[in-house]
């Protein structure tokens, strides 16, 4: 809100922690969300997205949990968690709901995604194991 970024920037960072969530981006803390002073407005908005990668082992004492936490917690989610984040954006509980559903639609496509990208079975295997799709 300091920034007053747009609100299209603020539906992209719900977007995101969406995505964190569902994929397991556990390295999800503040320097890996950035800002560009756009000239000549001198306006803030949200850069693009930078250092996004499936980060989760389960006896990891860095990325075992979240980095940041959401709705005071850093693991076990539910739709409620992420919805209590959308309600900080004014009219937005319908939208925030296709977010959540559309986020869980694309990563369940990672079989797909993986074979294109030549990632090995064991380890796409494991990812795909670790996915939140049940939100």
């Amino acid at each position: 809100r300091r920034l007053r970024l747009p609100r299209q920037d603020a539906v992209e960072i719900f977007r995101r922690m969406v995505f964190n969530v569902v994929a397991r981006n556990h390295d999800d803390h503040s320097k890996n969300f950035g800002f560009l002073l756009v000239s000549p407005q001198a306006q803030w908005r949200l850069s693009p997205a930078f250092d996004v990668a499936y980060s989760y082992k389960k006896d990891s004492p860095w990325v075992n949990t979240h980095q940041l936490s959401l709705n005071g917690k850093r693991d076990l989610f539910t739709r409620d968690d992420l919805l209590s984040v959308a309600g900080l954006i004014g009219n937005f509980n319908k939208t925030a709901n296709q977010i959540i559903d559309e986020v869980i639609s694309v990563v369940s496509n990672w079989d797909a995604y993986a074979h294109t990208a030549g990632v090995f079975n064991e380890l796409a295997d494991e990812i795909k194991y670790n996915h939140r799709l049940n939100l």
